[in-house]
């Protein structure tokens, strides 16, 4: 599958970043992440790879202009000699987007910030798969994967079920909290009922008033629907904050939600993003950024995507 990004693109990208956020190395790369999930959404893997790329070179880049330190970047076997001008901003671009194998990721380099933007990568994506999908998720982090060149990393066998079936993400120096791990301990029930309490918690705090409204809808569809959606997305994944928090998180949906032309679920989740703490510009922005990449993937919508 082709890919749709291109030189201009990721500058139209770049672009896109409120001005507010561009100094702040967390807010100016969760822009990348919002933009990835909305491409893994729409079957980009590839794109999703090579935005994680950008992101990942130019936190190194910007981290060693702004410590006059050549040592800490991750990228080898190959001498981009950037700075932050536009032509070697053209010259990254057209680097990854080149597909050159002499560039490579290498993870036990990662500074801080490019662990923290890898961590939040793979979460969004993680995350996403409860809005969009399994499948585009699994090939989004494949692709994610494939560009990382992982140090002494050996998989090993086990016959201890709390290893097989462990709900983990794998990153630099970071385990997911496990979820599973509380639900695999003594007094087994309790642990597993505080989980969907906090699924439970981060439900109300989207839908707030329409909380219970929404949940008789659901157990009208359907009985089993309700308990479906909080015991399987919202209280293992989306309450879980120990790499997204809940306004990081409420942005991701949006973008996922953007590309699949359900404008009821859509509006449910822009309200619910104001309700966690995010501005109407944030929102408002990240919608903007979403359907533009959902554009540039060929998406079109019966009606036009609901605004707040």
């Amino acid at each position: 599958m082709n890919g749709v990004l291109n030189k201009a693109r990721l500058l139209k990208i770049n672009s896109l970043i409120p001005l507010n956020h561009r100094n702040n190395p967390d807010l100016r790369y969760f822009w990348y992440i919002t933009a990835a999930t909305t491409l893994s959404v729409c079957n980009q893997p590839k794109d999703v790879a090579t935005l994680y790329k950008y992101a990942i070179i130019t936190a190194s880049i910007n981290n060693n202009n702004n410590n006059n330190n050549n040592n800490a970047t991750d990228v080898h076997h190959i001498k981009l000699g950037l700075d932050n001008s536009c032509n070697d901003q053209d010259l990254l671009i057209s680097t990854i987007l080149g597909d050159n194998h002499e560039l490579s990721l290498r993870e036990a380099n990662f500074t801080l910030l490019q662990k923290n933007i890898s961590s939040k990568f793979k979460e969004a994506i993680l995350k996403s798969s409860c809005i969009a999908g399994i499948p585009k998720a699994i090939n989004s982090l494949h692709e994610i994967a494939q560009s990382v060149e992982k140090e002494n990393l050996h998989e090993t066998t086990t016959n201890n079920i709390e290893d097989k079936f462990r709900i983990k993400i794998h990153a630099p120096d970071f385990n997911r909290i496990s979820d599973y791990n509380q639900y695999v301990t003594e007094n087994n029930h309790n642990k597993r009922e505080n989980i969907l309490a906090r699924g439970f918690d981060h439900w109300n705090l989207i839908y707030n008033k329409v909380s219970d409204k929404i949940i008789n809808n659901l157990n009208a569809s359907d009985p089993d629907l309700w308990y479906i959606i909080l015991s399987t997305c919202y209280a293992p994944i989306l309450s879980n904050d120990s790499v997204l928090n809940a306004k990081e998180t409420s942005l991701i949906v949006i973008s996922a939600l953007v590309p699949q032309d359900v404008n009821p679920q859509l509006y449910g989740h822009l309200k619910g993003a104001l309700n966690v703490g995010c501005t109407k510009e944030e929102v408002q922005s990240v919608e903007d950024l979403s359907i533009l990449i959902s554009e540039w993937c060929g998406i079109t919508w019966k009606r036009k995507c609901i605004k707040l």
